[in-house]
């Protein structure tokens, strides 16, 4: 017990303090000399540093991304988890005390040494290389996930206000797309910052989150373009560390497979171990193949660090059917074949998780986002829709866990966020009107709204790039800084490694 009061007493004690609204486009140090100056150099070029990376991965496009309701809204904006975005991520005993947790007896099936991601979830402060627009210092992470896809370069710190149960608010020091990379996904935000205190709610003195905003034009984009989110808000959430309130489900949706939009063609330097995961990827792309598209609240894993399988559909899901007599069918099984009067279907397993492996092992690596899929082959249209819903975490079944979960070791006294309660969403059917949306800027420079332009613009091979949008450049030059930016943080960082 004295372990977690040394551990949390620092924050149990602190209050929420509003933060300086951050220049655009994305550019911030977070405030404070704690850790003592940092490097003239650093501090003058650290907001160009910040702004080319955040403009590399907030590229102008959208690929078939899903339109999740008819009107612009936030689904979803609680507080994930506190204190792990910014810390000493290459020794265990480092993570442990800044509230992280760290996977035990973690062996590769390859007889390679684990990365990173496969021992813990915590993060390092250079975040701004992912992206961002700051350098983190133990920070909590905060998703606000939108209806329809965000337009990335419009995304700004000042753009969101957060509001706390004890009346205070903030404008969060760091946001970016990631790990929403994918041209067919990027509807979430995440923001990073102090937002409060590590505890339940039930607390006296626990600070949490209770209210997001969109105060200034962020951009979103809908059927017919895009349109401002300024004013959309989001109330709810409370603390992630309240028994039950682990991530949750927003939608579903049931579409074709097709893996237009799939894939990562950020910076050339990030970790694409996760890629690709796409439906296609990992089963192929038979005619008779669907896509069930589940959007959530916050990442998904089995502990907080080990990454969701493909083969893990039965632990946590099962299909709900209904049949032409008003019964239920539950589809439990992966690769049995299931007959629902108009045809018959089975499961094939999860996607969008990590790429396909002879062997999944607790060394897989997983992309973390706010998308699981469900692929289904069915003998027809008929057979795939009689899918009504996902039935989640139900009694029997294991639950999941966001990126501040406990892990498979947990540190004893430390508080770690809940496991996701039972759960059911309703399955939409978009199979003859897919209900999504493409947006990017042409070869011309001129705008298009057509799947094969932005792909072919936007695509691993580049295509012809508009000269205000030259991906292409934008990678190399990236790849150039990064290598460059790590033999000079050698120079430029403090001997103690504080960056301030």
């Amino acid at each position: 017990m004295w372990l977690v009061l040394f551990l949390t007493a620092p924050m149990m004690r602190k209050t929420a303090r509003a933060q300086d609204p951050l220049p655009a486009p994305n550019n911030a140090v977070r405030s404070g000399t704690e850790n003592g100056p940092a490097s003239p150099f650093w501090s003058a070029n650290l907001t160009k540093v910040n702004a080319f990376f955040a403009d590399a991965f907030n590229t102008d496009v959208v690929i078939e991304a899903d339109l999740w309701d008819v009107n612009p809204k936030i689904l979803s904006a609680g507080l994930g988890f506190l204190d792990i975005i910014g810390i000493d991520v290459t020794d265990e005993e480092t993570v442990r005390a800044g509230g992280g947790t760290w996977e035990a007896n973690v062996t590769c099936a390859n007889g390679e040494d684990p990365p990173l991601g496969a021992l813990t979830s915590a993060t390092s402060r250079m975040v701004n290389l992912a992206g961002y627009n700051c350098i983190a210092s133990g920070y909590g992470g905060l998703p606000i996930c939108f209806s329809w896809p965000v337009r990335p370069p419009t995304i700004r710190t000042s753009a969101f206000r957060v509001t706390f149960n004890n009346g205070s608010t903030v404008h969060p020091p760091c946001a970016g797309i990631m790990p929403n990379v994918e041209y067919n996904e990027r509807h979430c935000v995440v923001i990073f910052g102090d937002f409060g205190t590590r505890s339940p709610s039930t607390d006296p003195l626990a600070i949490y989150p209770v209210k997001v905003e969109v105060v200034q034009d962020l951009q979103l984009i809908g059927p017919d373009g895009p349109v401002s989110a300024n004013g959309l808000s989001f109330e709810g959430g409370g603390s992630p560390y309240d028994a039950g309130n682990g991530p949750y489900f927003t939608a579903a949706k049931l579409n074709r497979l097709s893996d237009v939009g799939e894939g990562v063609f950020t910076p050339s330097f990030i970790n694409t171990d996760a890629y690709p995961n796409s439906g296609v990827a990992l089963y192929g792309n038979g005619g008779s193949f669907y896509r069930i598209r589940l959007f959530y609240s916050g990442g998904m894993t089995p502990n907080g660090v080990k990454g969701l399988q493909p083969v893990d559909f039965a632990k946590y899901f099962y299909l709900a059917a209904m049949l032409s007599n008003g019964n239920q069918l539950n589809i439990t099984e992966p690769g049995e074949l299931y007959d629902v009067g108009v045809g018959t279907l089975s499961v094939l397993g999860l996607a969008d998780t990590g790429p396909l492996q002879a062997q999944y092992d607790a060394c897989y690596i997983e992309d973390r986002d706010n998308y699981i899929d469900i692929i289904i082959d069915a003998s027809n249209e008929a057979a795939a829709s009689t899918i009504v819903s996902v039935q989640a975490f139900q009694e029997g079944y294991e639950s999941l866990y966001n990126p501040g979960g406990p892990g498979n070791d947990p540190t004893p006294g430390v508080l770690y966020t809940s496991s996701a309660s039972t759960q059911s969403v309703g399955v939409t059917n978009a199979i003859e009107f897919p209900r999504t949306v493409t947006y990017c800027t042409d070869a011309n420079s001129r705008v298009s709204t057509n799947p094969e332009v932005c792909s072919k613009v936007y695509g691993p091979n580049g295509g012809e790039i508009p000269h205000e949008s030259n991906v292409s450049r934008r990678i190399l030059c990236a790849s150039l800084l990064w290598t460059s930016l790590v033999g000079l943080l050698h120079v430029i960082v403090p001997a103690d490694g504080a960056i301030v």
